[in-house]
């Protein structure tokens, strides 16, 4: 899991709402909504805009969390064979 997708399952569970009802909110399935819980897909921005309205937070906390996800996944080329 990333630390985009822990938040949004962990805010989910703060606000006491089932996936099927965020999924109604955002006209998606409930898979979908599990999919960017489990990090197995990244929410577009639009989608991200929205969970920020829902969820009541800054679409700005999402995005740093999602660009320390981006950061965490990647390796310095330059030291890999010193």
């Amino acid at each position: 899991m990333s630390k985009l997708s822990d938040f949004l399952l962990k805010r989910r569970h703060e606000l006491r709402m089932t996936q099927v009802e965020l999924a109604q909110w955002f006209n998606l399935t409930d898979r979908a909504i599990a999919n960017y819980e489990k990090g197995r897909r990244e929410p577009s921005l639009e989608i991200m805009l929205k969970y920020s309205r829902v969820y009541h937070v800054s679409i700005y906390k999402l995005v740093d969390l999602r660009i320390e996800d981006i950061k965490g996944g990647e390796t310095n080329d330059i030291n890999k064979n010193s």
